[in-house]
């Protein structure tokens, strides 16, 4: 079974997701479309296509580097909102102490 998906990477005519799991090859080399006549192993198991699999190993952790980075990059915004937060409070307990966020009235009435 074949997956095919549209992207311009072409290899040898397939996109790399197309290419079957098992070598298509003959033992003498030539493409075969033709199970019986592939290529297999002692065990008379399928060979492995290993550019395949070298290719769905690199995408994968591919995919594993750049979700570690964008979690990183998260951890630090993060940090940083909550550094400018604490920050914010501070500076509003300094202002409710320091008394600027009292209401008119209230400074008049503690002045009189």
């Amino acid at each position: 079974m074949r997956h095919v998906i549209a992207s311009p990477d072409f290899r040898d005519g397939f996109v790399e997701i197309g290419s079957d799991r098992s070598v298509t090859l003959t033992p003498t080399g030539e493409e075969t479309n033709d199970e019986a006549e592939a290529a297999t192993d002692e065990n008379g198991q399928p060979v492995q296509n290993q550019l395949r699999n070298l290719w769905v190993t690199a995408t994968a952790l591919t995919s594993a580097l750049n979700t570690a980075f964008l979690a990183e990059r998260i951890a630090l915004f993060a940090i940083v909102m909550g550094v400018a937060l604490l920050l914010t409070g501070i500076g509003f307990l300094v202002l409710t102490i320091g008394g600027a966020l009292r209401t008119p009235a209230a400074r008049m009435s503690s002045s009189a």
